[in-house]
């Protein structure tokens, strides 16, 4: 995997941020192997499957304070995770690249001078190529085996709070 990044953050002005970044990234594998059966047989072999996937991601984001403790902040961004092989099922189980887009809305507060945290968080994930594992028996190869497959579009939403509290410092 080789991969190349650049963010830059620019304050507007006293109260406001503003974040944009960009992510080029090159994935390339090569698979070789071989499985068995548990008594031993040779099932069947993967040699010299190769692959490579190149993806652009980015991130805009802005962050707001609204009091002295307390900030607003959104953000979009993207994510790419590399497709592949799976070797237990050979060259028939290859796999595309899972894609993300993220939505972020959300508020931090330090209260009690920075003793008390409390944040808290809206979110929305959009998955496309959405990759799954999961356990599938396969009596040649004597048991259960595991493997990766695409499972479509995929989405996510809810919320987190999240707090600490300083007891002594």
């Amino acid at each position: 995997s080789v991969a190349a990044f650049t963010q830059i953050d620019y304050s507007v002005n006293d109260l406001m941020r503003v974040t944009a970044g960009l992510r080029y990234t090159r994935d390339a594998k090569t698979q070789d192997g071989e499985n068995y059966t548990a008594g031993g047989d040779l099932l069947g072999e993967v040699r010299n499957a190769n692959s490579s996937w190149t993806s652009w991601t980015y991130k805009v984001g802005f962050e707001r304070d609204i009091l002295d403790a307390s900030m607003l902040y959104a953000n979009v961004s993207t994510g790419f995770k590399a497709g592949g092989i799976s070797l237990s099922i050979g060259p028939e189980g290859a796999f595309d690249p899972e894609t993300l887009t993220a939505y972020q809305f959300g508020i931090k507060n330090r209260l009690l001078n920075g003793r008390l945290s409390i944040d808290s968080e809206l979110f929305y994930y959009d998955y496309g190529n959405y990759q799954a594992a999961y356990t599938s028996l396969n009596p040649a190869f004597g048991g259960n085996i595991r493997i990766i497959a695409n499972a479509g579009e995929a989405k996510i939403k809810g919320g987190e709070i999240e707090s600490s509290f300083l007891v002594s410092a």
